[in-house]
């Protein structure tokens, strides 16, 4: 979608949207996602962050794009997150996705609803629920830290369908952070 081609809704979701956002981020005094450096011992961090997809277009296997002012997919997440160091240079994470989600297109533009979803409703969902831990292997402006983590399901959201909320499946996570300051 070009700036061009937006319409009034969608210029009037986009201020929206971003007004949103900045409130969420002004409110919200710390960050619980991944980085290398791990808080110190005792301390917890909370965080809220939304994140916004608004769709006007479906796109076939075969390349061939469908929609317009008459289709629109809209995927609102807000995730809620904690941190927590419960000893030195091990930090423990928590995380839940809560999903808006709303498919509302025409009955035959090629790409007809076929989930339970895309009824032309909002429906809302939490979705996979994330626990992690992170170990800071070293101390100063050069670290390291191995970080693991698995998601579990937490409801029985839809997986089917334009808007289905996400794919219902348990996982395991691993990774690793590293970070270099120059002072």
């Amino acid at each position: 979608m070009t700036l061009k081609s937006m319409t009034k809704k969608n210029w009037f979701r986009s201020i929206f949207t971003i007004c949103l956002s900045g409130g969420v981020l002004a409110a919200v005094g710390g960050d619980a996602s991944a980085q290398a450096w791990v808080p110190e011992k005792g301390e917890l961090a909370a965080s809220a962050n939304y994140t916004t997809g608004i769709s006007d277009d479906l796109v076939s296997p075969d390349g061939e794009t469908y929609g317009g002012e008459d289709l629109s997919i809209d995927n609102h997440t807000l995730t809620l997150g904690a941190t927590y160091t419960p000893i030195e240079n091990l930090g423990l994470s928590m995380s839940l996705p809560l999903l808006l989600v709303r498919y509302s297109g025409e009955q035959n533009a090629g790409f007809p609803p076929h989930g339970p979803y895309d009824d032309g409703d909002f429906h809302f969902t939490p979705t996979d629920l994330r626990f992690g831990a992170r170990y800071q292997l070293f101390e100063g402006s050069k670290t390291v830290s191995p970080h693991f983590a698995v998601s579990i399901p937490t409801a029985d959201y839809t997986t089917i369908g334009y808007a289905g909320a996400g794919r219902h499946i348990y996982k395991g996570h691993v990774g690793l952070s590293l970070s270099l300051i120059h002072i």
